[in-house]
């Protein structure tokens, strides 16, 4: 009898310890969230939570993605707030976001990223008359934009390295942005299929050594690897199997007191994100129409204090919410 009754103690105690332990995974975790469908109205809302004051304000055509990833780099780079824009007449008023933007920062310099066609000469125009001192970075293609980025960011050394992304799949970039700006990685785009010199000569007339390729053969050939390594470049490939994955691996180590969760099929505003989570101290993970991949679900059990949802819709909000209340008691906002 004496066993039977310690056996039965034994067993209480570990079902009290469960549920104990259960109790305190279960914090009390507050979801926020940002409903916008246009990425300047939204990257106006995120520059005002970054930033009170900032001499440098960079400003990009909401529209063109890989114009976006090089403007990220060089304003993280030169530590200054950015917008993204609609090339309209919206933007050459007196009273326009950009220029409100800026006098709400009390900028001094707006950089361009792209061409006349991306972000229109009135609009420039429009900047230099109100006082502020306006520097474009173009090219002929969005190829040579994000090089001219590079040239203009910094002087690179060898130990830096070249991110190479193919110019038709955005989401590995997307899904390590904040990973590569926080290491100061130059990014740059080729056609991923076939192998194209001009990146060779630009790495080498840079000075670089280290070439970092984060997409799968299928995207980035393997014909970038053997050659670049043929010419003495080091390269590292990380053939990922997924893009969440990517996403994983860039989150995995990293201390934070808050996720903001975007789509993964919102490029733009996942970009943008990136950005603010630097600033913030925060981490971005990616989700699928508010559905986190089982991949992801690992972060999750990490402790956070509280999420935000940036994202189009709100059905996708709700999707997610229900989602995490499987890992903590969540209070929406």
């Amino acid at each position: 009898n004496g066993e039977v009754i310690m056996k039965r103690i034994l067993i209480l105690c570990m079902c009290l310890l469960f549920l104990s332990t259960k109790s305190l995974a279960n914090t009390d975790v507050v979801l926020d969230k940002i409903i916008e469908k246009d990425c300047s109205d939204l990257s106006e809302k995120l520059t005002e939570e970054v930033y009170d004051k900032n001499a440098n304000l960079v400003i990009v055509n909401e529209k063109k993605e890989s114009d976006i990833i090089s403007a990220l780099s060089f304003a993280y780079k030169n530590k200054a707030a950015i917008l993204l824009i609609q090339n309209d007449g919206a933007y050459i008023k007196k009273e326009s976001p950009i220029l409100n933007e800026a006098n709400r920062l009390k900028a001094k310099n707006v950089y361009i990223i792209g061409g006349p066609k991306s972000v229109s000469e009135e609009i420039s125009d429009n900047l230099k008359l109100s006082g502020l001192l306006v520097t474009r970075i173009d090219g002929r293609d969005r190829v040579e934009v994000s090089k001219n980025v590079i040239k203009e960011n910094t002087n690179l050394n060898p130990t830096d390295t070249l991110v190479i992304s193919d110019l038709s799949n955005f989401n590995f970039i997307q899904a390590k942005m904040g990973y590569y700006l926080k290491n100061g990685y130059a990014i740059t785009f080729v056609q991923g299929k076939k192998f194209e010199d001009s990146i060779t000569k630009f790495a080498i007339d840079k000075g670089i050594s280290n070439i970092l390729i984060d997409q799968p053969t299928s995207v980035i050939s393997s014909e970038y690897d053997e050659k670049l390594k043929q010419n003495g470049f080091k390269v590292t490939r990380n053939d990922y199997k997924s893009v969440y994955d990517a996403n994983y691996v860039q989150n995995s180590d990293i201390k934070y007191s808050k996720i903001i969760f975007t789509e993964y099929k919102d490029i733009r505003t996942s970009l943008l994100a990136s950005y603010v989570s630097l600033q913030k101290n925060y981490v971005n993970i990616l989700v699928n129409e508010g559905n986190v991949d089982k991949t992801t679900n690992k972060l999750l059990t990490t402790s956070i204090q509280n999420g935000i949802y940036i994202g189009k819709k709100e059905e996708n909000f709700e999707k997610l919410a229900n989602k995490l209340d499987l890992y903590y008691k969540v209070e929406q906002k």
